[in-house]
C-alpha cells in the first residue's frame, strides 16, 4: 500500500501526464490511468492549479469525443472530468464569495 507523500503535491507530474493526453499517443490508456491514479491520491491539484485543470478538461473533451479509448479508460476519464468540473465550480464559488466579502 502506498504511503502518504506529504510535501509532494504532484502538480509537475500531472502537467506532464496531461501533455500526453492526445489521441495519437500510443499508450493513451496507460496515461489516462496514471492521471486517474494520481488524482485519487492528490485530487487537490485540480483546485490549486486552475489553468492546468482547464487544459486537462479540454484534453479530456477531445479524447471522449474521439472514442478511441478503452471502456475502462473512458470511465476513468469521465471521473477525472467530473472532478475537474467540481474543482472549477469550487474555485469560482470561492472567488465569488471572496469578492463579495471585500465589498
Amino acid at each position: 500500500m502506498a504511503t502518504d507523500l506529504e510535501p509532494w503535491n504532484g502538480a509537475t507530474l500531472l502537467r506532464r501526464l496531461q501533455e500526453n493526453l492526445t489521441v495519437d499517443q500510443p499508450y493513451i490508456d496507460l496515461s489516462i490511468h496514471a492521471v486517474w491514479a494520481l488524482l485519487q491520491r492528490r485530487g487537490r491539484i485540480l483546485q490549486q492549479d486552475t489553468r492546468l485543470t482547464a487544459s486537462m478538461l479540454e484534453s479530456i473533451d477531445a479524447l471522449l469525443d474521439n472514442g478511441r479509448v478503452s471502456p475502462r479508460s473512458r470511465k476513468e476519464l469521465e471521473q477525472v472530468y467530473f472532478a475537474g468540473q467540481v474543482a472549477q465550480q469550487e474555485n469560482s464559488e470561492h472567488l465569488r464569495l471572496g469578492r463579495s466579502g471585500d465589498a
